[in-house]
């Protein structure tokens, strides 16, 4: 029995031994795992939009834990945003970082509410309101965030790895824009000029260029523009023949070409499916370089080189005006030929200071229309000139000469000051910029809704009658460009210059009166054009004998005939030849000199009378005046018809 006690008390004291050695390993192996420290974390940061980003945090797993937590500092101490069991985590989307309120307040603690906003891509202001409130955390001036992650396990937490130095890239770069300029006409070669922004925190910048296999970098420093220009970077001819394609870095390239397809062709050709093969565009980019490494790369800019070879200006465009039916404004409708190659257009207009530029959206018409882009009357009272792009304006007015008064006294001499009518132009817009503007085309707003009879209406009171029906494109063109007041004004002129010459007398006006002479006959030498030759004997003299003897005289007469401010003249001739003192042939006839616009004279019939006794007589000529209305169409407009008379 003895012996049996012994034995069980020596295996119990062997299983407690047991039991205890168990338990201190398995305290032994959670302990180990609490006190393991993790590697601290990997980060990758972005930026979202001006001003924020966000961080993207991955870690490696602990063995045994159930949870994590991440640590990020706010400048006075140390936030925990718990993770889950997960090796990854991101502040994106989640309202961490305090408002820009907030932080005008001197606040500094972290959102959990996720009523706070993006994280800072610059974070100073954050840490030195940490600083302010007694932080001695050392943040103070830097642009950094510190990271550092923990583990937590069943039965607490572990220690926190060391830390991560996170920098959120600045803004992405604007595009910002490039400039090309061609080397000359005929040198086949341009250069670039790009230019950017600035972005806070940058200590330089790469422009990026891609050969068509990849991309190249050039380091600028420190500044917001770089040329190409006198670098020589480009492959020289011979490099590319021989079907090179990289850039040089040691200027012993040339500029570069007008025309990159050889350039892209050899990187295709090894291999590269970069896309740029039979383009004739560079594409480039801007890169911003920091204290911490480089930023996210801006979008890509085309560029084009200009051609080398001239390019034609646009014909004019076609102006159509229209009434709105108040009396004061109306509206300019645009159109114009399609130009080979461009990829937009500009209307120009002036404003009587200089012109203002107005794209179309690559269409070949625009109008004014609902654009509101005149000045508004307190704006013009006010001394303005400059029209709206922000549609707050007001329609085009009838009469702009209160607009070209104000650009005047602004100190223009653009020559529209006084002037009812608005100039516009047309330009061109190519790949590689603007190309030349077209010659000026003019324009006037009606003040109603006219239609072609109020014309005919102006033009029947000074004895002008429509020549010919008229289309509607026609009539639309006359109520758009023809003003009708200008036009009343115009017939107006014409009649008081016709009463003026008139009540003046016309020296050239010949009036022969019957006269009764002795039948002396004069022999009239005629040239090879069947005009007298001139002689020493006075023309009253002859002509009278001639009334009254044998023999041939040409009768001449020339009227008058005022067209705006020029003089064009009706020569008339009446050839006579008599016999016995009596008249036996008559030849009659005219010419037309001077201006053939705004009114042509045309001599459309011709006859003659004698008197009873068949000794004098009267030549006549039906004279037809044709008053255009508009340049290019050469129907359309007025007839009149008058009847000169020459006496013999």
């Amino acid at each position: 029995m003895k012996k049996t006690l012994e034995k069980m008390l020596i295996i119990g004291m062997a299983l407690m031994l047991v039991l205890s050695t168990i338990a201190l390993y398995g305290s032994q192996k959670v302990s180990g795992a609490v006190t393991d420290k993790p590697e601290k974390t990997t980060i990758k940061t972005y930026s979202s939009g001006i001003g924020k980003g966000y961080l993207d945090i991955s870690w490696k797993a602990m063995i045994g834990a159930t949870n994590y937590k991440i640590l990020i500092s706010n400048g006075y101490n140390y936030e925990y945003f718990l993770t889950g069991n997960v090796t990854t985590w991101s502040t994106k989307g989640r309202g961490i970082f305090p408002t820009k309120e907030e932080i005008e307040q001197g606040k500094y603690k972290f959102h959990s509410d996720g009523k706070g906003t993006e994280f800072a891509c610059d974070p100073r202001s954050l840490y030195e309101n940490g600083y302010k409130a007694g932080s001695t955390f050392g943040l103070r001036n830097q642009q950094k965030y510190i990271v550092r992650v923990m583990a937590i396990y069943s039965n607490g937490e572990g220690p926190t790895s060391d830390i991560t130095d996170a920098y959120i890239p600045s803004d992405k770069l604007e595009s910002g824009g490039i400039k090309t300029y061609s080397n000359g006409l005929g040198t086949g070669t341009g250069y670039m000029d790009v230019f950017w922004k600035p972005l806070p925190g940058a200590i330089n910048y790469k422009v990026i260029i891609s050969n068509g296999y990849n991309y190249e970098h050039f380091i600028t420093g420190n500044v917001t523009s770089w040329t190409t220009k006198g670098k020589n970077i480009y492959p020289t001819k011979d490099e590319i023949k021989q079907g090179k394609y990289k850039f040089h870095t040691d200027g012993k390239g040339v500029e570069f070409a007008v025309d990159p397809r050889p350039l892209y062709e050899n990187g295709y050709n090894s291999g590269s499916t970069f896309g740029l093969r039979n383009q004739e565009r560079y594409i480039v980019r801007v890169m911003a370089i920091y204290s911490w490494g480089e930023g996210s790369t801006s979008d890509i800019i085309d560029a084009y080189m200009p051609p080398d070879q001239p390019i034609d200006k646009p014909e004019k465009p076609l102006i159509k005006s229209f009434a709105n039916g108040d009396n004061y404004t109306g509206y300019m409708d645009f159109s114009w030929a399609k130009i080979p190659g461009a990829i937009d257009y500009k209307v120009i207009i002036s404003n009587g200071y200089n012109y203002e530029y107005f794209s179309t959206a690559n269409q070949t018409n625009w109008s004014t229309k609902d654009k509101a882009i005149f000045p508004t009357q307190e704006e013009l009272d006010s001394g303005q000139y400059k029209f709206h792009i922000d549609g707050t304006g007001e329609e085009f007015s009838v009469d702009p000469r209160i607009l070209y008064e104000n650009g005047y006294n602004a100190g223009s001499t653009f020559g529209l000051n006084g002037k009812k009518k608005y100039i516009a132009r047309i330009m061109a817009v190519y790949p590689w910029g603007n190309g030349a503007t077209s010659d000026i085309a003019e324009a006037y707003l009606p003040e109603t809704t006219s239609s072609i009879s109020e014309y005919d209406e102006v033009a029947e009171e000074y004895g002008y009658i429509r020549a010919s029906s008229v289309t509607k494109d026609e009539e639309q063109r006359v109520l758009s460009e023809v003003d009708l007041q200008d036009f009343k004004a115009d017939l107006e002129a014409e009649r008081v210059a016709e009463l003026e010459l008139s009540q003046n007398g016309d020296e050239d006006l010949e009036s022969y009166d019957s006269l009764e002479l002795e039948d002396d006959v004069i022999s009239v030498e005629l040239d090879e054009n069947g005009l007298p030759v001139e002689s020493d004997v006075d023309d009253e003299v002859s002509n009278a004998l001639l009334r009254n003897s044998n023999g041939t005289k040409t009768y001449t007469g020339t009227e008058k005939m005022p067209v705006f401010g020029f003089i064009s003249k009706l020569k008339k001739y009446a050839k006579v030849t008599r016999k016995s003192g009596k008249v036996t042939k008559v030849s009659v006839w005219a010419e037309v000199s001077g201006l053939n616009y705004p009114i042509k004279l045309e001599v459309t019939k011709t006859w003659h009378t004698l008197n009873n006794g068949k000794k004098n007589g009267v030549a006549s000529y039906r004279v037809k005046k044709f008053k255009y209305i508009l340049p290019g169409l050469p129907d359309l407009g007025y007839v009149s018809y008058n009847t000169a008379t020459l006496k013999f």
